[in-house]
């Protein structure tokens, strides 16, 4: 971030932080962290009653398992933590969960190239979580309310990597325009100076 930052200082304006402390909630960037657990052990009835997963009934006919042990082996139960085990205890599912309560992580800008313009994935953050507890920062654009993160942050992704860091070869090959209006998508407004254009 400390990179990023340094490269558009003096163009456009910063992005600010957003914190967040609380029960643990956002994913980093969708997902909880791999080998992460909550408690560090917990142990759980597995959902099998959904309309993607197949009904009590379901996994113990033979027309989908066998017998118990291949539907251990082949039902998977969603988990990120280090290590699963599964068992059948009361015609239920039961899974016992292992992994780290505590996890560290940062996340860089996720974008791609599609059709040779920058497509925002999701914002640069830093995540703690600690026994189900969460502490985030997200770097979100300087105008807006957090929610429309897109036009900031390919703006500037064009300015830097299709535009050789030129803001008057940005704007004027900015390929983007309203659907409705016809008119440009570029947001002066995330520019420190605007008369430079």
């Amino acid at each position: 971030m400390f990179k990023f930052i340094k490269e558009i200082e003096g163009t456009f304006k910063l992005p600010k932080k957003r914190f967040y402390l609380g029960k643990e909630k956002y994913g980093c960037p969708y997902f909880f962290p791999i080998n992460y657990s909550r408690f560090g052990l917990s142990i759980r009835t597995a959902k099998i009653d959904s309309k993607y997963s197949p009904t009590t009934e379901q996994l113990f006919s033979k027309t989908v398992y066998k017998d118990k042990e291949t539907a251990l082996k082949t039902f998977r139960v969603y988990s990120r933590s280090w290590k699963q085990w599964k068992f059948f205890l009361l015609k239920r599912l039961w899974v016992i969960e292992m992994g780290t309560p505590i996890h560290i992580s940062t996340t860089r800008l996720g974008w791609k190239d599609k059709y040779d313009t920058p497509r925002l994935e999701w914002c640069p953050s830093f995540d703690i979580f600690f026994f189900g507890l969460q502490f985030k920062i997200i770097w979100d654009p300087p105008t807006g309310n957090g929610y429309n993160n897109d036009n900031y942050y390919e703006m500037v992704l064009w300015y830097l990597y299709y535009s050789d860091k030129n803001i008057y070869k940005a704007r004027k090959t900015w390929p983007w325009f309203s659907g409705e209006t016809k008119n440009s998508t570029w947001n002066e407004d995330n520019l420190i100076k605007k008369d430079i254009l």
